[in-house]
């Protein structure tokens, strides 16, 4: 946003808020949005443009006596803060402890984001986010720590099948030269 806003000081952006993936793809079908930023996988209806892949995290509270990296054994029977049963980030984490055969505690189950990260900051529960929030976490008092083995999701720009419009097509062309690097 600072790189484009930079680059065409005359265009105002208007920033559509959405809970999660889901809500993201419902703001591009139902034409509320004309680009969207998420985590993959989309449907295949919407055209993808990576920009970075983001590693997934422990959040912990201090005082939790875990090595760095977590072995995803250490996941069973952990205090968590999740998203709620049935959402798609829900399933795909349930998946992820299904395939190691870890068995979490869910102490929080919400889609509010302000609720996992509370969660943690009370010594309630530790969380799975993404390395993008850990300056935050840490900012807080919290522990960050990687997994064993890593776990990275793709965050894209997203749009619809049709042609965007030009101030959307600039926008996406700022996106993607940030990522060269």
């Amino acid at each position: 946003m600072p790189a484009y806003a930079a680059e065409h000081p005359g265009v105002r952006v208007h920033i559509v808020r959405c809970d999660g993936r889901d809500g993201v793809v419902s703001a591009i079908r139902d034409q509320r949005a004309d680009l969207g930023l998420t985590d993959l996988p989309v449907p295949t209806d919407l055209i993808t443009h990576p920009l970075e892949r983001q590693e997934i995290v422990l959040i912990s509270p201090p005082g939790l006596e875990l090595p760095n990296p977590v072995p995803m054994g250490k996941l069973h029977g952990m205090r968590l803060a999740l998203p709620a049963r049935g959402s798609l980030r829900r399933r795909e984490l349930d998946a992820m402890f299904g395939k190691y055969a870890v068995t979490p505690v869910v102490v929080v189950e919400t889609d509010e984001r302000n609720g996992w990260l509370n969660a943690v900051r009370a010594g309630q529960a530790s969380l799975l986010w993404y390395r993008g929030m850990a300056e935050q976490a840490a900012r807080a008092g919290l522990v960050v720590r990687s997994l064993e083995p890593a776990v990275r999701r793709v965050i894209a720009v997203v749009h619809a099948r049709r042609r965007l419009p030009l101030i959307a097509q600039d926008f996406l062309t700022t996106a993607e030269k940030g990522t060269a690097a």
